[in-house]
């Protein structure tokens, strides 16, 4: 198309140059030494035009060989690309085997032979090739040695994604050596720590996470949560009273002031039998911010002035008057002051709100305290009907039982 163009502008500039010097020709001498040439002015730039054509063609024939390689490798280059997309959509269809095969033939001679290797990798790894897998990812390094960091995280994907977790461990701690503030590469921590329970890394980790923002803030808070809460229950599970209470300083103030992580830490110092310092944690976080689950727990301490416990139950009852779980707690502190009255009363007010196994089995006790064995019997049966799944109702009492009530109105009427 560009010769034909140059041929008609040729053709018209040579009928204006004749039709302009068809009057007068003109003149034109040209000597060199003893050498002379005459001719006209048109004849001179026909020659011209003539030559400048002649020049193009015997230089279009010399680059033959150079256009023919260029179109050659454009050609290889066009097929490479088409292979390349035939082997990404067998993978992603579902046939790594094909895929695999199609990506292999590339792995010498594509543009970019890193996306090649990953791809080759992924085929392999859905056979269940590991070895291939990690060929083709050793060979994506030596290829692309700037592209170690896509080619590590890559790497870990995969090994994580097999199940080998102690290799993707140690491929992702030598990728965060190298890049400590990478997003990425703390996320993957995140993840394997979480799947394979390493609280104590994962502890080390979350100023990390915080600050390069690998989660969200209210899933850093969670997962903050989780931390210390698994940390608690591994050091109670040890016995280890020390280790319980160090993670509990080492927490953030405004985290030591959650209630939900509060009753975790409270419930496991009861387990170690730190029944002071249960108190005194329930009694500091209840000043602050009550809450009934936390307090509930108030009830099962086994030492200290359980009078003054008690009346600290019963001053909460005042505000949360119809919790359960809070009189609960009051008819366990009324136990260990030897009020059976008034721990019965409490504990048939807690099934009126909400009954459970525990309160029939508490109820069950305070009837035997009292020689109440019908109730006795039909409270722990009650609380057994509720653990295979049966809908509880409230025991037959004794006629000269006391009705279920909250004590308080007239604590003279509670007799011992």
């Amino acid at each position: 198309m560009k010769w034909l163009i140059y041929a008609l502008l040729a053709l018209t500039g040579s009928v204006l140059v004749g039709l302009m010097t068809l009057p007068d020709p003109g003149y034109v001498l040209l000597g060199y030494g003893k050498y002379t040439v005459e001719t006209t002015l048109l004849t001179l730039l026909a020659a011209l035009l003539a030559a400048y054509f002649i020049v193009r063609f015997v230089m279009g024939i010399f680059r033959v060989p150079q256009r023919v390689q260029a179109w050659n490798e454009q050609q290889k280059r066009n097929r490479d690309r088409r292979r390349l997309d035939q082997g990404l959509i067998e993978l992603v269809e579902g046939n790594p085997q094909t895929a695999e095969q199609t990506l292999r033939r590339l792995t010498q001679s594509a543009d970019k032979p890193l996306i090649t290797y990953l791809a080759a990798a992924r085929a392999a790894q859905q056979q269940g090739a590991v070895e291939r897998r990690d060929e083709y990812l050793d060979l994506a390094q030596q290829t692309s040695p700037k592209a170690a960091l896509a080619v590590g995280l890559s790497r870990a994907e995969l090994q994580m994604a097999q199940g080998q977790y102690t290799e993707a461990l140690a491929t992702l701690d030598g990728l965060r050596k190298r890049y400590p503030d990478h997003t990425q590469v703390i996320k993957y921590l995140l993840n394997i720590y979480r799947q394979n329970g390493d609280w104590h890394r994962l502890k080390q980790l979350l100023p990390d996470i915080k600050r390069r923002k690998v989660v969200a803030n209210d899933a850093f808070h969670t997962l903050t949560l989780r931390v210390y809460k698994e940390l608690l229950s591994a050091s109670a599970k040890e016995r280890d009273l020390s280790a319980l209470q160090q993670h509990w300083q080492e927490l953030p103030r405004n985290l030591r002031q959650d209630s939900e992580l509060a009753t975790v830490y409270a419930g496991h110092l009861l387990e170690l039998h730190a029944d002071e310092a249960a108190e005194a944690l329930i009694r500091e976080v209840s000043s602050r911010n009550f809450d009934p689950e936390l307090a509930c727990l108030y009830g099962n301490l086994r030492s200290g002035d359980a009078a003054r416990q008690l009346e600290t139950v019963e001053g909460w009852l005042k505000q949360q008057p119809d919790d359960s779980g809070l009189l609960l707690s009051a008819a366990r502190l009324s136990m260990r002051n030897e009020l059976w009255g008034k721990a019965k009363s409490y504990v048939e007010a807690s099934i009126g709100q909400h009954p459970s196994p525990e309160s029939y089995k508490l109820l069950g006790m305070l009837c035997e305290k009292t020689d109440d064995a019908d109730n006795a019997i039909s409270a722990y049966r009650q609380g057994l009907n509720m653990l295979a799944g049966e809908q509880p109702g409230l025991p037959a009492i004794a006629a000269d039982s006391p009705a279920p009530a909250i004590p308080g109105a007239d604590k003279a009427a509670v007799s011992k």
